[in-house]
């Protein structure tokens, strides 16, 4: 038992790579919907199970946003995955520059968010978390 256990704290575990593809995919009075992707490498020869994803946005040092995203899939060894999320931005986020801040957004001007959290892999039964600290210069395709 002991052996089991400290070969599974051994286990290398993904890294956070990026934040790409990030688009607007609707926009109504109440939110910016944007969708993107979060990319992860696997360095390590282990395969392991994918649990959960949970991310914190923030814009203008303003938590914005959560992402919390289940995602049951595997993972082989030495391989780069990618986790699509969603992001509904609130539109109230943005009143205080309102104008400035949706036509910079809209008119394909970068701006910055972070994105702060974890993702959660599983491997014989342990959960290991992988942090996420990434703060993206963003330029929004429409």
């Amino acid at each position: 038992m002991a052996f089991l256990f400290v070969g599974c704290n051994d286990y290398e575990v993904p890294v956070f790579d990026k934040i790409r593809s990030v688009k607007v995919h609707e926009i109504n009075k109440d939110y910016v919907t944007l969708t993107g992707r979060a990319i992860f490498n696997n360095p390590g020869q282990t395969t392991y199970k994918v649990k959960r994803i949970t991310l914190q946005v923030i814009y203008n040092e303003q938590n914005i946003a959560s992402i919390k995203s289940i995602k049951n899939s595997r993972v082989k060894a030495y391989e780069s995955f990618e986790i699509p999320f969603n992001i509904e931005l609130p539109t109230e986020v943005f009143r205080k520059n309102l104008v400035s801040d949706i036509m910079n957004i809209l008119g394909g001007r970068e701006f910055s968010l972070q994105f702060n959290g974890e993702l959660t892999v599983s491997k014989f039964g342990f959960n290991r978390k992988v942090p996420i600290n990434h703060q993206h210069r963003l330029k929004i395709k429409m």
